[in-house]
């Protein structure tokens, strides 16, 4: 019996016997036009149905990442508010950079943390973090809003003053790393003639 190289339904080739001329239009793609509606008909809705569960699955990926980034963005807010180290260390990565509100930027973990922490910059009474846009982007995930914050001591440099309410714009950027997401990018800046309470420092 003679044999040779012949397409798959799915569109594989495989090696067998030559169809006969009564198979060939199930079988390659240059007969395709002589199938009969009946028979091309469950090869297209069985893929339709295939493609539809991949998106669906995919969409649920996403929405599922969007949740757990939401989550740890706001443990970040929680573990910034009470100036928890150990969380800090956790949830920022070691190559952490921010861009801060008073026009500096600091590199690596620690330097973030001496800078703003220890130095007593971020103390607050109130740390608000209002999220309006989540977007994920390979590895990163991009979340942006508005941040409410009112600091319990003056540090005129970032422009924070004790008492007052200031708003600002933030963009925190999550990374994949070691199998879980930490914070890699931070940006925030104040939001001109948004600030209430006492009269500003200097």
């Amino acid at each position: 019996m003679a044999t040779g190289c012949f397409v798959h339904p799915l569109g594989h080739a495989t090696t067998g016997r030559v169809p006969s001329s009564a198979e060939l239009p199930l079988l390659c793609p240059r007969h395709a036009r002589s199938r009969p509606a009946a028979q091309l008909l469950p090869l297209t809705t069985s893929l339709r149905d295939r493609n539809r569960r991949l998106e669906h699955c995919r969409n649920d990926a996403t929405r599922h990442r969007g949740v757990l980034l939401t989550t740890l963005d706001d443990q970040e807010r929680i573990a910034a508010l009470h100036r928890d180290v150990p969380a800090l260390e956790r949830l920022w990565s070691k190559e952490f950079i921010v861009n801060a509100p008073n026009n500096e930027v600091v590199a690596g973990r620690r330097a973030v943390l001496d800078t703003f922490v220890v130095s007593g910059v971020i103390n607050f009474s109130r740390f608000d973090r209002r999220i309006e846009l989540v977007r994920e982007d390979g590895e990163y995930v991009i979340v942006m809003g508005l941040e409410t914050i009112q600091p319990i001591s003056d540090a005129p440099g970032a422009g924070l003053a004790a008492g007052r309410t200031i708003e600002r714009r933030f963009t925190n950027v999550w990374n994949s790393e070691d199998g879980t997401w930490r914070l890699f990018v931070r940006h925030a800046n104040l939001i001109p003639n948004r600030t209430f309470g006492p009269a500003a420092i200097g």
